[in-house]
């Protein structure tokens, strides 16, 4: 063990120059993954603060009495999708609507045209449309019922938005990922290569693959934890940066523990771009 950790830091030593690309390679990859990673992050949250205002406001009938009302409000409580529910009188539909419209309106009728309602806030794991569909679904038939009016357009809508960035995370993840790879593989290829002289030597000598390339492997992965750590400094204070200029926008819950998972994942890449590297010459070698 003490020959691979001697060998690996001499490999950084002995190739200085290729040594620093590859670690900036690995850092550049990282902060292009990071950037898009916190800016998917920032859309999910304002998807989720806009999804945080859904409301099922169910419109009761005139001639509903007081006992059905309350039972109606009874068991939309009982509901664990449910969060909250507040019973909207006629009288405060009326100061409502002359709040949001203004006076004139209900002025030109003779009595209040508004219905009572049920103002029904939902849990955050219930806010997607099937599932406001279903809460519908199970009141909708109630006598005290007049309408059920949820936005149901504009929340598929938001389904549909959700969806879009889920694919579009996968996709960046797995082609940064990979260009990440393939870009630090080529980078390593080449410092092996410039130590292509001592590896036949060694080989010549009785030495196994698995002892080749152990150093190659602990330099790979001391590579890939400098740029990891580059990039997650790098992030770090840009992102800290944004979220004090624009903090209804940027700050988002999880992102510094998303900033500072570009380390383990530097390890990962440089690991398994050091790893194909040294197969490839070494599947070459006589």
């Amino acid at each position: 063990m003490s020959y691979v950790v001697k060998e690996a830091l001499a490999g950084f030593r002995r190739t200085k120059g290729m040594g620093f690309i590859s670690v900036g390679t690995t850092a550049v990859s990282l902060v292009v993954f990071g950037g898009l990673l916190l800016i998917l992050l920032s859309l999910y949250s304002l998807v989720d603060q806009v999804k945080s205002r859904v409301q099922i406001e169910i419109y009761l009938s005139d001639a509903a009495n007081r006992e059905q009302i309350l039972e109606l409000e009874k068991r939309l409580k009982a509901m664990p999708e449910v969060k909250d529910v507040l019973y909207v009188d006629k009288e405060m539909a009326a100061a409502e609507f002359r709040k949001t419209f203004g006076e004139g309106f209900l002025d030109a009728v003779s009595q209040n045209p508004l219905p009572a309602s049920l103002k029904v806030t939902l849990t955050s794991g219930y806010r997607s449309s099937e599932k406001i569909a279903a809460i519908v679904k199970a009141v909708e038939k109630e006598k005290a019922v007049e309408e059920i009016e949820y936005g149901r357009k504009w929340v598929e809508k938001l389904d549909r938005l959700i969806y879009v960035l889920s694919v579009v995370a996968v996709l960046v993840t797995l082609v940064i990922g990979a260009a990440s790879v393939f870009v630090i593989s080529n980078t390593v290829n080449l410092t092996i290569l410039a130590r292509r002289d001592s590896i036949e030597i060694m080989r010549l000598v009785g030495a196994t693959d698995s002892f080749i390339r152990a150093p190659f492997l602990l330099e790979g992965i001391i590579g890939g934890t400098l740029g990891g750590s580059i990039a997650a400094a790098l992030l770090y204070f840009v992102h800290r940066w944004l979220s004090l200029r624009f903090p209804s926008l940027i700050s988002v819950s999880g992102a510094e523990l998303a900033v500072w998972l570009m380390i383990p994942l530097g390890m990962v890449l440089g690991g398994l771009g050091s790893r194909l590297a040294i197969r490839r010459v070494l599947k070459h070698l006589p």
